[in-house]
């Protein structure tokens, strides 16, 4: 029996650790810092703590966000007791096609019991050393409950940490700040509601200033539209008061999409599908097309957009907004985009203002009122006052899941702290590096799909038990890495929101190189989307009921539309 380390229990540890147990050839240990599982998704249905609102719906529907052998359905989502139970007239709960992040909580919590027995899983322990030894590892661990320290041996470690680690400061995004600031200033995973700008209180100044482009910018902006809307038309007046004449002005670097969670399968089809339906098709995908990565050239830019106008149903230059506007052929940048159904209309009603450029500095007057500069390409400097309240989506920092690493690993791995999006350099599927075979990443990389975790785990048992290695991408080759790290920090407008985002393509070439089974239930081979239990280790009940409920879900929706099943 070998010994495998696993630091980290949110979504890819408890995949890994489950991978590992399973071959009956390893000897499992699960470090996590916090007092349970889950990492994002550690969420009771009424947290107030946490990275996410436990109310949030999840980006991709739940055909994505889950692994192959456990169905949703047999996942206990009632609450009983509870204001926001899921519970219907007594009835088991129906799984939404798009989980809230509480419940996908629960998820992982049957996920452990059914796979993980308890005494893997080491809760309030911090790995804070790790040290590569002449044959395996040392790891020196904290146990937060004790306050005790231990060291412990192993032959094999996986990072599966979270790229998602630490929000990012808002002094790494503004070059300027005061030394005090009068106003409230959270990271967008911060916010749950007006109160934590305004702590209850008629503001003073009316203006929400929202920082960031990426998704969570899009989808924090409309959840702060929408309350601001509820108030606006609220019977309570006291409310209605509070916050009257607020808006929010969001400065984003580059025009965003707003994507809806469920889109016309055809144009004028009238049938529409869950987003990842959508984006995943097989059908839609050339059989001659390899799997991709990095930058994207202009000519690919241009598809791209093309592509997600038509799920918009324009160029956005209906929604009143410059800054959401692409440029002209040939000088487009990448797409960026923001899941949310309601952004795009908060837009158009005026409720959030877009501006395009970056926020440079951020000042208090004598009067103690709070101004902006932003500062753009298209319209030069712009002063705006009266900023009542900052909100950051300025994204995370990796960094923090990789600080126990010894400085000898680190360089090995070509560990670069400012590289926000791409820290490390990493082979076969961001799993490993070759100066580094006993160390394994799983789901350290930007957007971590579930089903893609499940197959680097399998990737990594492969690689240990066998020895079997794949031929690295031409996009994972350590120079083309370095070279798109440097494009990063120079702010390319040829490097994509995803730069390791084919997700399809990524499933087919790690299916066929572990020469995993296909499940393709009663679909035909090029129909559907990918999901995790289609790429099966070997055959379980559930993967055979989740494929079976996809194949329903995926014809009512495309051929009768959502009317038949939702």
């Amino acid at each position: 029996m070998k010994s495998v380390c696993i630091i980290g229990a949110g979504p890819a540890g408890l995949a890994a650790a489950k991978t590992f147990l399973q071959t009956g050839r390893f000897d499992v240990t699960v470090y996590e810092k916090s007092h349970r599982i889950g990492g994002i998704w550690a969420l009771d249905e009424n947290s107030k703590d946490g990275f996410l609102n436990p109310q949030t719906p999840t980006n991709l529907s739940r055909f994505t966000v889950g692994f192959s052998d456990l169905d949703w359905n047999s996942v206990d989502l009632e609450s009983a007791g509870s204001v926001n139970s899921e519970r219907t007239n007594g009835t088991k709960s129906k799984v939404p096609t798009f989980p809230k992040a509480w419940q996908v909580n629960r998820y992982l919590e049957t996920y452990k019991q059914r796979y993980i027995p308890e005494t893997v899983i080491n809760l309030n322990h911090e790995a804070v050393k790790a040290i590569r030894l002449p044959q395996g590892w040392s790891i020196t661990t904290k146990d937060h409950s004790t306050q005790t320290v231990k060291e412990s041996k192993f032959d094999y470690l996986i990072i599966a940490s979270g790229f998602f680690s630490t929000p990012r400061a808002l002094s790494k995004n503004v070059p300027h700040l005061p030394e005090r600031m009068n106003i409230k200033s959270i990271h967008s995973s911060q916010f749950r509601n007006l109160d934590d700008l305004f702590e209850g209180q008629i503001p003073k100044a009316k203006t929400i200033l929202l920082i960031g482009g990426g998704n969570s910018s899009g989808e924090t902006g409309a959840a702060i539209a929408m309350q601001l809307s509820n108030t606006q038309w609220s019977p309570d007046e006291t409310k209605k008061n509070l916050y009257e004449g607020c808006k929010i002005i969001h400065v984003l670097p580059r025009p965003l999409y707003a994507i809806p969670p469920f889109n016309e399968y055809e144009p004028n089809s009238r049938t529409y599908v869950p987003l990842d339906f959508k984006l995943y098709d097989f059908s839609k995908r050339p059989l001659d097309l390899p799997s991709y990565g990095g930058l994207q050239p202009p000519e690919v830019r241009d598809i791209v957009h093309g592509a997600l106008r038509k799920m918009v149903g324009s160029d956005q230059s209906d929604l009143g907004s410059e800054a959401l506007v692409s440029l002209t052929d040939g000088k487009k940048g990448t797409v960026y985009v923001a899941l949310s159904e309601s952004y795009a209309e908060f837009v158009r009603s005026g409720l959030i203002q877009a501006i395009n450029g970056r926020v440079s500095a951020i000042e208090t007057d004598e009067a103690g009122g709070t101004n902006v500069t932003i500062s753009s390409e298209k319209t030069g400097m712009r002063t705006i006052d009266g900023i009542g309240a900052i909100v950051y989506a300025t994204g995370y920092t990796p960094t923090t899941a990789l600080g126990f690493l010894d400085e000898s690993v680190r360089t090995a791995l070509n560990y670069d702290p400012t590289s926000l999006r791409l820290p490390v350099l990493l082979e076969q599927w961001q799993t490993t590096n070759k100066s580094v075979p006993d160390l394994a990443f799983v789901g350290f990389y930007e957007g971590p799909y579930w089903p893609m975790i499940e197959m680097q785990a399998r990737l990594t048992v492969s690689r240990w038990l066998d020895g079997t290695t794949a031929p690295s991408k031409p996009f994972e080759q350590s120079t083309t890495l370095l070279t798109l790290r440097e494009h990063m920090r120079d702010r390319d407008p040829g490097v994509p929101q995803y730069w390791f985002g084919d997700y399809l393509g990524y499933m087919e070439d790690v299916a066929k190189f572990l020469h995993l089974a296909r499940n393709n239930s009663s679909f035909s081979p090029r129909e559907g989307c990918p999901s995790p239990a289609r790429y099966f280790a070997s055959p379980n009940p559930d993967s055979a009921t989740i494929m079976q409920e996809l194949y329903t879900t995926w014809h009512a929706c495309t051929r009768t539309g959502l009317d038949s099943i939702f």
